[in-house]
């Protein structure tokens, strides 16, 4: 399996996971100069950016540590300009969901609620 081939993978099954949680998909892979937004979604009234990092070992630690402040700065910019598009969603919390791929149809996920610098 390839790094872009994990990934999309693992973002197929993070919005499979928030679909079954009841989360509505507004749009997937928000692109901007700034970067992307893998999945946003809405959960009732608020808007969740949500960033997926899929891995299929923890050779290199866990997926949520690639989430770097820098990471975060450039999501939230780029939450920004999806939020000046869209101005009638007036609450959003960031989320990030590891996606552990034990293979194409084993898998675990951990959704981190409401991530911060």
């Amino acid at each position: 399996m390839t790094s872009l081939s994990t990934g999309k993978i693992g973002e197929e099954k993070a919005a499979e996971h928030l679909k079954k949680l009841g989360y509505k998909i507004v749009s997937k892979n928000f692109r901007t100069k700034l970067g992307e937004i893998d999945i946003i979604a809405l959960e009732k009234e608020i808007l969740i950016f949500v960033e997926v990092k899929t891995r299929t070992s923890l050779l290199y630690g866990h997926p949520a540590d690639a989430v770097t402040a820098k990471k975060l700065r450039s999501l939230i910019k780029a939450c920004h300009i999806f939020l000046s598009k869209e101005k009638q969603y007036k609450d959003f919390r960031i989320d990030v969901l590891e996606v552990f791929l034990l293979d194409t149809y084993n898998y675990k996920i951990n959704h981190i609620k409401n991530i911060t610098i």
